[in-house]
């Protein structure tokens, strides 16, 4: 997607996806929830670009229980 969509989108998807993974750890330290934070915080600060994008649509309208 590389190209096709603006930077601020792919990096909105890359924080998302490095929250996900660091939420799925089997031990939590105060330094891995602040990393967790930190990247939840990311993805809302980019999270427009998703939206901008029209990314919440499958092949028949909005998804719906995609709520970003």
């Amino acid at each position: 997607i590389a190209g096709v969509v603006p930077p601020q989108f792919i990096h909105a998807i890359h924080t998302l996806i490095d929250f996900v993974y660091k939420a799925q750890s089997p031990v939590y330290t105060d330094t891995s929830i602040d990393s967790m934070v930190a990247s939840l915080k990311e993805f809302h600060d980019h999270k427009q670009a998703i939206l901008d994008a029209g990314a919440r649509q499958g092949m028949k309208g909005m998804i719906d229980h995609f709520l970003i």
